[in-house]
């Protein structure tokens, strides 16, 4: 939030060279109405969480995260709630949401199979047709994606998150989470 209203922001990762870019989805529906809230940090474990619950008719349309000081694993969308991951033992992750409500609408929550392993590796995910995407963020238990974003592909908003980091082994590449609704 500045001076009262909600912005979109974006903050490169530390240490990248790579520049980055805040592209908000603006919309407006009779009847509905979001609160904004924050919370942080998330406890100093690795994978401690960071939970963010919206009101029981609420929906999360929009959930972000950020870590002035450390890597982390990024952003859950639920049905109700944003969680923000660490992925390093100091309490330095902080998250945001924004709760919606009225307006008839109803929303839920995709995730997309894992992308592959080596850097630049993508996961993608649209909504179901006649459904609207209001969010879209990448997760991997991991850390160091490379982020996600909005890309029209056969005329459906689809959702790309982006490996960021080798990964080996086991690992699981990075997924696209993302909120989809209808009125």
């Amino acid at each position: 939030m500045t001076n009262g209203k909600p912005v979109c922001q974006a903050i490169n990762g530390a240490g990248s060279s790579i520049g980055t870019q805040a592209v908000a989805r603006c919309c407006s529906l009779s009847g509905l109405s979001c609160t904004y809230k924050s919370a942080g940090p998330a406890g100093i474990g690795v994978d401690d969480q960071l939970v963010i619950p919206c009101a029981s008719d609420g929906h999360p349309l929009g959930c972000a995260a950020t870590s002035w000081l450390s890597t982390f694993d990024g952003t859950i969308f639920t049905n109700t709630s944003c969680i923000a991951q660490n992925d390093e033992p100091r309490p330095t992750v902080y998250g945001s949401a924004a709760c919606c409500k009225g307006g008839n609408i109803k929303c839920s929550t995709l995730v997309s199979a894992p992308s592959g392993h080596n850097v630049g590796d993508k996961a993608s995910i649209a909504c179901p047709s006649g459904q609207v995407m209001t969010g879209c963020n990448v997760f991997t238990e991991n850390a160091k994606a490379a982020g996600a974003y909005i890309e029209a592909q056969n005329g459906a908003d689809t959702c790309i998150a982006v490996n960021g980091y080798p990964r080996f082994g086991p690992e699981k590449g990075v997924q696209a989470y993302i909120t989809c609704c209808h009125v």
